[in-house]
């Protein structure tokens, strides 16, 4: 492979040049000025020379610990010293972690800087929090605070200047420097409630990056911090260069006096805190011409800073104030009263894919702001938007609730353009318009309709890292039942664009054999595994209630374990048959009515789904393995079960996209529904039960093989033989005769005692069950015909269905009578003669796949 010896040397040296840098020629390398903004000399004191991969740059004073610093006083990354680019991106590697204390200097939360970033960036932020010494991967209900701030109470206290930046970096080179300097992280971790550390303070420099969305930040950050700071300054980098921060303006050898001002004065940042009682703004100022200045805001109640709303005002006959919101009177002796007792607006629109609209209304609650989404016609309901909302702590007395619904309507109807309008997804999955929405973190607000339904959605998300994940997973190579359940929870949004209906893959054993484990790896493949997450449910429950997990999904899978635990057998029978149809049945009496969805079924017990239903439907629906998921490998259950629990929800959406893009593109679908075809072709197998299973087995291989060459699998797919062996040759599971050979197996087991002879001579109270028979050939058990009716009947079986089967099975004894063959055979028990169905020791034998050591 050839390495373009001298590649590097060229960037790194026009790198030097673009930053003002002087370097000349010394033996067989460079002399340079160092870029490191901590150590600004005119000497030539960093060398920069030809190694075996690329330029090697090292810096006499500042050594290898300075090395990130001039890579990034220069603009350059660690892949810009390789001459030629690896073959193998470069692993993430933690170069830093930032940790944010509150103002008595304990620890809540930590962010870690990683280089190079995913996804070909050149870093990338993960945070997180340290909980009871273990690593709790979101922010959720964690309350946001600048970085260093009881660095910066201190300054307020003492009255000296404050930074505010973009990023941790930036911070640290102004320290170098001895000033006080904060964030909040990156823009997207500013909070306007952040502003209340800053009550008082002398002067707040805030510096934004040099692009238009780094001055509009800074910009909201300056309009946050009015009122508070007696002086606020808006300034930017003097390197000319997009996306240039003060880390970049130091490097280039500028002074902090250096900075540009670019305060606009129109904005009035620069001032005195307004007296207590400043007038707060409300509809008639808000409509006074530009040449007359609008009523200062009370500091915090503005509707930008607040809320985000740029351009939007109270409307005419209304004020906001930082306590609340105030309606005309119309009376001179006090024209104004509280009907809300803490700021509140309405801040989004939604519209359903179904035309049903929401509106979201915002309010502040001790520095923090709550949003809550409601369906329209609640809020033009006084009463019962307080009694929806009350709970969320909605800052409004049943009094005032019909003063409050006039006010929202005036709101919205005053600011058309200010307030964002959106599309609300209801479900997870595909939507109507072709996007997916993996989590309630995909960027698509999610408002399930059902409150059931919103602690399982919110098992939908990601942690830890996708590299570790696919590290764990690695170690399912040669099992092929939990590989099976990956693929088959990466196959559910397959369904809709090759028109396939919900199916079911139900894994069941008689052993401890890791069915539950399996299971959640196949969760994690898009949801947090864990049993307190809800993603993975139980067969415990109404039909309703798990037709509601389904109308959850679009295009992703469901999970109901344990099918032992349902209170009525009924249920599975039901579930199993009505899943194909992907909508419920309808119900009257108040409830709602068929109820969508798109999915596939995980399922696992101890005892087989298709045990508890006779509908051959149901069957042709349904695939079934009764193999060990990880037969005697413990060891790998225990370490993949721990592995998925610390890193989950990466593999899905990358499917998700896989697919979506796969669409996009001219004749995707078409070719996808064309290698589904031909696989489907391959596993039909040769009889009508295993043809019409053969879409549903073809849907799950062309998942894996999709995925293993994106590389989010680890390892090559399955073959086509595996398949084949696993859903589409003779199976256990796909005949009525062996389910129901399973309930007799499962009844004698526990009513031995009922079988003569017993442990006295005395009949049991319901009489004899039937005789245990030992000779030559092993051990037979012959059953009353009238008891093994009613066995089989209370499971759902007719021993009319099943006879044939047992008989070709081999499973039933016969003998000659009168010349005809018959299966009720004479026994003699207790003194007594009677015709029985006698089934033969491999009747009672559990084949391999079904037996505990398997």
């Amino acid at each position: 492979m050839n390495n373009f010896p001298g590649v590097a040397i060229d960037r790194v040296l026009k790198a030097l040049g673009d930053n003002g840098l002087s370097y000349k020629r010394s033996g067989g390398g460079y002399e340079a000025q160092c870029a490191n903004p901590a150590h600004p000399d005119a000497k030539a004191s960093m060398s920069v020379r030809q190694g075996n991969l690329g330029a090697v740059i090292h810096c006499h004073v500042c050594g290898e610990d300075g090395k990130e610093d001039i890579l990034a006083g220069l603009g350059l990354t660690k892949a810009d010293l390789f001459d030629q680019p690896l073959e193998r991106p470069e692993r993430p590697q933690v170069v830093a972690t930032y940790i944010y204390e509150d103002a008595d200097g304990n620890e809540q939360y930590r962010k870690d800087r990683r280089e190079p970033g995913k996804d070909g960036k050149s870093k990338d932020f993960r945070q997180y929090r340290i909980v009871n010494g273990n690593t709790v991967w979101s922010l959720k209900d964690v309350t946001r605070i600048p970085w260093r701030l009881p660095q910066v109470i201190a300054a307020v206290k003492d009255g000296r200047e404050i930074y505010w930046n973009e990023g941790e970096k930036c911070v640290l080179a102004l320290e170098k420097l001895g000033l006080v300097a904060t964030t909040a992280g990156s823009v997207g971790d500013w909070r306007p409630s952040m502003a209340a550390y800053f009550e008082g303070a002398a002067k707040v420099t805030v510096i934004a990056d040099n692009d238009e969305p780094g001055i509009k930040h800074a910009r909201q950050v300056a309009a946050a911090l009015k009122g508070r700071a007696r002086e606020i300054r808006i300034v930017r980098p003097a390197v000319d260069r997009p996306k240039a921060d003060v880390y970049d303006h130091l490097a280039a050898g500028h002074t902090v006096e250096e900075l540009i001002d670019i305060t606009d004065q129109r904005s009035h940042l620069r001032s005195v805190p307004p007296p207590h009682d400043v007038p707060p703004t409300d509809g008639t100022a808000a409509r006074q011409p530009e040449s007359e200045p609008a009523e200062p805001v009370r500091a915090g109640a503005d509707l930008g800073s607040l809320f985000g709303l740029k351009g939007c005002t109270a409307p005419r006959g209304f004020r906001i104030t930082g306590r609340g919101v105030d309606a005309s009177t119309g009376r001179d002796d006090n024209p104004w009263a509280r009907i809300a007792y803490a700021p509140l607006a309405v801040t989004a629109a939604y519209e359903d894919p179904d035309g049903e609209q929401s509106v979201q209304l915002s309010w502040t609650d001790r520095g923090r702001t709550v949003s809550k989404v409601v369906a329209r016609d609640v809020a033009k309901r006084g009463r019962e938007l307080v009694k929806v909302l009350g709970s969320a702590g909605l800052p409004v007395i049943e009094g005032d609730a019909r003063a409050v619904e006039r006010y929202l309507a005036e709101f919205e109807a005053a600011n058309p353009s200010g307030i964002p309008r959106e599309m609300l997804a209801r479900n997870l999955g595909w939507q109507p318009d072709g996007t997916f929405v993996s989590s309630p973190e995909s960027g698509i607000k999610l408002e399930v309709r059902y409150d059931e339904q919103r602690v399982p959605s919110q098992a939908f998300g990601t942690a830890g890292d996708f590299d570790d994940w696919r590290q764990a997973v690695s170690r399912l190579e040669p099992h092929r039942v939990p590989r099976i359940v990956i693929a088959a929870a990466l196959a559910a949004p397959l369904l809709r664009p090759l028109g396939l209906p919900s199916f079911t893959v139900d894994i069941s054993s008689r052993s401890t054999k890791g069915k539950t484990t399996a299971l959640q790896c196949g969760c994690s493949v898009w949801a947090n595994p864990s049993e307190n997450a809800a993603a993975i449910s139980n067969w415990r429950g109404t039909a309703f209630a798990i037709e509601k997990r389904f109308n959850l999904v679009r295009g992703l899978p469901t999970f109901l374990d344990e099918t032992m635990a349902v209170s009525d057998e009924g249920i599975i029978d039901y579930v199993l048959y009505q899943l194909p149809m992907n909508q419920g049945k309808d119900r009257s009496g108040g409830y709602a009515g068929a109820l969508p969805w798109e999915t596939i079924l995980l399922s696992s017990g101890e005892r087989t789904a298709l045990s508890y239903t006779r509908n051959q439907g149901a069957a042709a629906r349904t695939l079934c393995t009764t193999e060990a998921p990880f037969g005697d490998d413990g060891d790998t259950a225990r370490e993949v079960h721990d592995a998925v629990f610390a890193n989950y929800g990466h593999a899905g959406p990358r499917f998700a996209e896989l697919v979506r893009k796969g669409l996009a593109r001219d004749g995707g679908r078409d070719r996808l529904r064309a290698r589904h075809k031909e696989l489907a072709a391959l596993f039909r197998g040769d009889n009508a039960m295993t043809a019409r299973r053969a879409p549903m087995v073809a849907v799950l291989a062309l998942a894996e093989a999709m995925a293993c060459k994106a590389s989010i699998l680890p390892y090559e797919p399955l073959p086509a033989e595996t398949w084949k062996q696993t859903f589409t040759a003779s199976n256990a599971t796909d005949n009525q005769p062996e389910m129901a050979m399973d309930v007799v197996r499962e009844y004698i087991a526990g009513h031995s005692f009922e079988l003569w002879p017993g442990q006295d001579d005395r009949p049991p109270l319901r009489g004899w069950l039937g005789a245990v028979k030992v000779n030559s050939e092993g051990t037979f058990i012959a059953l009353m015909p009238e008891r093994l009716r009613t066995i089989l009947s209370d499971s759902g079986y007719s021993l009319d269905a099943v006879l044939d089967g047992w008989i070709s099975a081999g499973y039933l004894s016969s003998s000659v009578d009168r010349g005809k063959v018959t299966y009720r055979v004479v026994t003699r028990f207790d003194g007594r003669t009677a015709r029985c169905f006698q089934f033969t020791p491999q009747a009672l034998t559990l084949s391999d796949n079904g037996q505990e050591a398997a």
